[in-house]
């Protein structure tokens, strides 16, 4: 099942690789509904980033189950477990800087004309996280606070 095809350029294999998951011996496959979520993160967000750029998307984390998802400290309701509708993945474009990704994101439409049918962009320290379902277009931008948490603060919601 890890050689599933999602999309032209992207297979299930990239969202459930983890060297954790490996070391700690957990299965880290999802059911079918939540591939099914994965399936249109791939379709409608990540291959039209792919196709505007034409360059390689590196996945650095994608579905987690909920063993893997508590042993990393991710949010209980962390988008990556792929839960009602919603999928999620980290990411870079190889070759090109996160900013001009986000920005292709929030302002550029696919080849259909409509806008990329994100969730929630957040802007990373050194990649860019992303999600699908919910089209509520909210760009985030992610900084330490002085206690050194990660705070996300909504910069823009686009509706549309």
């Amino acid at each position: 099942m890890a050689d599933l095809k999602l999309a032209a350029n992207f297979w299930l294999s990239e969202f459930i690789r983890s060297e954790i998951a490996s070391k700690e011996e957990i299965d880290n496959t999802p059911d079918q509904k939540r591939i099914e979520n994965i399936r249109y993160l791939c379709t409608q967000v990540l291959q039209p980033i792919r196709d505007y750029f034409g360059a390689e998307l590196i996945i650095t984390s994608g579905f987690r189950c909920d063993a893997l998802n508590k042993l990393v400290g991710g949010s209980p309701s962390s988008q990556h477990m792929c839960r009602r509708g919603y999928a999620a993945a980290d990411f870079t474009v190889k070759g090109i800087p996160n900013e001009d990704v986000i920005d292709m994101v929030r302002f550029v439409t696919s080849p259909s004309g409509a806008l990329i049918d994100f969730d929630k962009v957040i802007a990373e320290p050194g990649w860019i996280h992303i999600s699908s379902h919910r089209p509520r277009r909210q760009f985030y931008v992610a900084n330490k606070s002085h206690k050194g948490e990660m705070v996300y603060n909504l910069v823009q919601s686009l509706r549309g």
